[in-house]
């Protein structure tokens, strides 16, 4: 019987020295990006999609309504380039931004 308390008293300690440690973690406040959207130099159309790009991967994307948008949520990027490159319903934008934590 002592054998098993003592087992069952070192298990209840590990599980609390490890719990912390994994329910502590916190996620990274995203960069969130908003603004108008212009085509050739007029609003963009409702449902035009904007969407974001990190080393050729999409990473987010909204939906334009009335010639905007808000909320593009970027994740931190992995992998070390923090460069972040827009196309506007399918079409590359010259504009590009730097990711920064909780940046808006």
């Amino acid at each position: 019987m002592t054998r098993f308390r003592l087992l069952v008293v070192a298990a209840v300690t590990t599980l609390f020295l490890i719990l912390p440690s994994l329910v502590s973690a916190q996620r990274v406040p995203p960069h969130v990006f908003f603004g108008s959207v212009t085509v050739n130099g007029n609003p963009a159309m409702a449902g035009t999609s904007v969407a974001a790009f990190v080393d050729g991967r999409q990473v987010a994307s909204v939906v334009v309504s009335g010639g905007s948008y808000s909320g593009l949520l970027v994740d931190q990027p992995t992998g070390g380039n923090n460069t972040i490159s827009f196309v506007i319903g399918g079409i590359a934008a010259a504009e590009t931004a730097t990711w920064v934590q909780g940046e808006l």
